[in-house]
């Protein structure tokens, strides 16, 4: 078996979990443009530290900026990547 037989499939972005939701801000408050991966957790709810570290490594998710060493994304970028594929729903009313 080669290495290339043990490395792990990409996860698609599609499946983010079922409890996963962006925090929306008020019309009264000031919307940060980037957003650190360390505190992504605060803006992005249900997805964890962890799994925005495996979609970096395994080129997916959002693009994301490096500045002093510090990961970053663009609030813009993750809004428009993680609601790409929404369900349709309806309500039985």
């Amino acid at each position: 078996s080669t290495k290339r037989d043990k490395m792990p499939n990409k996860k698609n972005i599609n499946t983010l979990p079922a409890n996963a939701q962006i925090i929306k801000f008020s019309d009264k408050e000031i919307k940060p443009m980037f957003i650190s991966a360390a505190k992504i957790h605060k803006f992005v709810m249900g997805v964890s530290a962890k799994t925005w570290a495996n979609w970096r490594t395994q080129k997916i998710g959002p693009k994301y900026f490096v500045w002093n060493g510090r990961v970053y994304y663009r609030v813009a970028d993750i809004e428009e990547v993680l609601t790409q594929n929404p369900v349709q729903t309806f309500s039985n009313n």
